[in-house]
């Protein structure tokens, strides 16, 4: 008998069942089908997360750059 993880609970089941028994999620088509757009629009919406992130993070290190640029030309 074979194992694998519910991508809900991520409890180990065995690959004959048709629902998981932790927490219901059922491993039919049309179940899957939505679990994958519910995983494609949670990984878009990630990204755009992460775009946000790398260029707040970019102004920050011009701003620190900037910072120490002129720390370094008024104590010369």
């Amino acid at each position: 008998m074979a194992l694998h993880k519910c991508p809900e609970c991520r409890h180990k089941i065995s690959q004959n069942a048709m629902i998981c028994p932790h927490c219901g999620f059922s491993f039919e088509t049309a179940s899957l089908e939505k679990y994958k757009q519910t995983l494609e629009q949670r990984r878009l919406h990630n990204q755009q997360i992460n775009k946000k992130s790398a260029k707040l993070q970019f102004i920050w290190l011009i701003i620190f750059a900037l910072f120490i640029a002129l720390a370094g030309y008024f104590t010369s």
